[in-house]
């Protein structure tokens, strides 16, 4: 059953979240990645992520697709309790077809599943709480470490070089090399 996020109508931008560091998080992706014996290698075969958490983690975990219809305007959905991702349809195409975007809505989505599987998840993001408790921060500052590991990333690194080295793109490597690159 596919559970959108909307209250009223109205679209949730998260929900308040245990607050969880930037670092924390840094430090959780290195080791999921280790885990998963990448944490040397910068790009992640983030399309055989559900083999990886099925074999290392859950072995109930799987990926599927589901139609517009149901999704709407969500990209992915996440449920731990039920050991599933859905990806909206086309998404789950793209990330077939190497989309960077595509892959970083995948692991975005993963960081929900391993960041929030015990989490309630039933009060809403509210503006003005500090970002660190906001489930979507989280899911998106995992997915840009997990992704991009801060710990590849050299001081030097253009933009282009981090969408290239790591898969992803040209936004999302903005993103790192502002934070870890100037």
């Amino acid at each position: 059953m596919i559970i959108p996020l909307l209250r009223n109508n109205k679209q949730i931008d998260g929900f308040q979240v245990a607050p969880r560091s930037r670092n924390d998080i840094t430090v959780f992706s290195y080791k999921l990645r280790k885990l998963f014996k990448h944490e040397c290698i910068p790009k992640f075969p983030i399309k055989l992520i559900d083999r990886y958490i099925s074999e290392n983690y859950d072995s109930k975990f799987y990926i599927a697709a589901e139609s517009k219809q149901v999704m709407g305007d969500k990209e992915g959905l996440t449920i731990p309790k039920d050991h599933i991702i859905y990806l909206r349809e086309d998404v789950f195409e793209d990330l077939e077809d190497n989309n960077n975007r595509a892959a970083f809505t995948l692991a975005h989505e993963v960081g929900h599943f391993f960041l929030h599987a015990n989490e309630l998840c039933d009060k809403e993001f509210q503006e003005g709480m500090p970002s660190y408790v906001n489930s979507e921060w989280q899911a998106n500052a995992f997915a840009a470490d997990f992704l991009m590991p801060p710990w590849l990333l050299k001081d030097d690194m253009s933009t282009q070089e981090i969408s290239d080295l790591c898969g992803v793109s040209f936004e999302a490597a903005s993103y790192q090399h502002d934070k870890y690159c100037n």
